[in-house]
């Protein structure tokens, strides 16, 4: 048991990262059959409450593994600012996708990958705009939606150390 490199915590958030985006799409194309607004913006708290639980879960287990490694004295003290640098590089990746939407604006092409890619805000984007095309300020509040990522990792690296959300502390109440 060693602690983990930086390189592995990233590719493991940024898995994580696209698999909420995975889910996110799978919600959005299920609910999209009821073609209503009130089920595109449920659609859209899904999608974006799916991407933030898996950043979270992702700092929230390393948290509790560096917890862990204290308590058998393998490292002395955590680094809990690398979960800030982890989140700021995928805030970079996710970002991506509405940068080449603000540089192709209701381009189909720049459309389907911003989608695609990002899919936590597929059903945003369906939501305040039509299919094809989407007002030029959404961009924006994507890329605003997604700079919740450093945050979330590293809360959720705080949360996992100091045990705030195991089941133990809930359940019990120490005395």
């Amino acid at each position: 048991m060693k602690q983990k490199s930086f390189l592995r915590l990233l590719l493991e958030t940024i898995g994580f990262a696209y698999a909420g985006n995975l889910l996110a799409i799978i919600v959005t194309v299920s609910l999209s059959a009821i073609d209503t607004d009130f089920m595109m913006n449920v659609a859209a708290f899904c999608g974006i409450a799916l991407y933030v639980v898996m950043v979270f879960n992702v700092g929230h287990k390393y948290g509790e593994y560096d917890m862990k490694l204290m308590r058998r004295k393998i490292i002395t003290e955590p680094q809990p600012n690398r979960w800030i640098v982890i989140g700021l590089i995928v805030w970079v990746l996710m970002c991506v996708p509405s940068i080449f939407v603000l540089l192709q604006p209701n381009s189909p092409v720049s459309m389907v990958t911003l989608r695609l890619v990002s899919g936590s805000m597929f059903a945003l984007s369906l939501a305040v705009g039509e299919v094809d095309k989407i007002p030029e300020w959404s961009p924006y509040l994507f890329m605003g939606i997604y700079a919740m990522t450093p945050v979330l990792c590293r809360v959720g690296h705080y949360c996992g150390y100091f045990e705030k959300l195991t089941m133990e502390n809930i359940m019990y109440k120490k005395k």
